[in-house]
């Protein structure tokens, strides 16, 4: 962008404007190798899913993912999840589409900051050619602001409305999940469910004494009348692991999120 002014001002323009398309390519270069990574990420991740739920022998989840893996290799658009879909597969779908929006965000602060100074270099330009009577050569810079401002990029970042991040619901993410729990160094003596209604279960005892709240972004407290003190519990942001302890014990448990 600070190509000289030379006495054609037509060539200035052309110099101008290879400038910032060499940058613009390469922001949507960037942008575009970003979302085939995310993209790639996703089926693998449905891949190691599907294996796992099959092993698991869950085959009404299994087949759930080879209808979302199916719809993604084809290149087709995602469709609604139904509401009784594998709380795995919705998380997967959850970070898929928060990697997209975040994407679309970044692409479109970039080009707005490109358009930005090129816009403001060819003003410059063109105000200081009028300045000094050269009319015929600030229409060039203008017709040059015109067009770009009508390039299909150009006009989607401006008319696009700051997306807003998807919900970051924890508690969706958990609704029907069960969990291996272990204390300390030892293995998992025992699981943890979580259901929709706000209750849990934690080694079989699912009768109405296990309560669950999410009390934080990675963060749910677990209670039990038959505990003096609650479990507090924090979530990777892949939402398959989870560390804690009991309020005012340094005993770590541990668990992970099971098929």
């Amino acid at each position: 962008m600070t190509v000289p002014v030379l006495a054609d001002v037509a060539e200035t323009v052309e110099k101008y404007r290879a400038s910032f398309e060499r940058r613009m390519n390469a922001e949507l270069d960037e942008s575009g190798k970003t979302a085939r990574a995310l993209r790639l990420n996703y089926i693998q991740a449905l891949k190691e899913l599907k294996l796992e739920l099959g092993r698991a022998e869950n085959l009404k989840g299994a087949a759930q993912v080879v209808a979302e893996l199916e719809a993604i290799e084809d290149g087709e658009e995602a469709e609604q999840l139904p509401e009784d879909a594998n709380p795995r597969i919705k998380n997967l779908r959850a970070q898929w589409e928060r990697g997209g929006v975040d994407i679309r965000m970044n692409r479109n602060r970039k080009v707005s900051e490109t358009v930005k100074i090129y816009l403001g270099a060819l003003d410059k330009e063109k105000r200081r050619v009028t300045r000094i009577g050269r009319i015929k050569d600030a229409l060039l810079f203008e017709e040059e602001e015109k067009r770009v401002l009508e390039l299909p990029e150009v006009k989607a970042s401006i008319a696009a409305v700051e997306e807003p991040e998807l919900e970051d619901d924890l508690a969706a993410a958990l609704a029907g999940t069960k969990w291996s729990h272990a204390i300390g160094n030892a293995k998992p003596s025992g699981m943890m469910k979580f259901f929709s209604s706000g209750r849990g279960d934690y080694k079989g005892r699912s009768d109405g004494r296990i309560k669950w709240e999410v009390t934080g972004e990675h963060t749910a407290v677990v209670t039990s009348t038959a505990w003096k003190v609650p479990m507090i519990l924090t979530f990777n942001g892949e939402r398959s692991e989870y560390s804690g302890t009991m309020a005012g014990d340094n005993i770590i448990r541990k668990g992970r999120i099971l098929p």
